[in-house]
């Protein structure tokens, strides 16, 4: 069966691309936790 460009336009479902940023988003966020919690900052005075 074929499926004309509207009917494949209603298929729901894969990941969409603010998915992608948002758990991107998250990986970055939290590498930058553990790495500032295992190296953290000296204070410059």
């Amino acid at each position: 069966m074929k499926l004309n460009d509207y009917e494949l336009m209603q298929i729901n479902g894969g990941v969409s691309v603010w998915a992608l940023i948002g758990a991107l988003a998250g990986l970055v966020f939290g590498v930058g936790m553990v790495d500032g919690y295992a190296r953290p900052p000296k204070c410059r005075r």
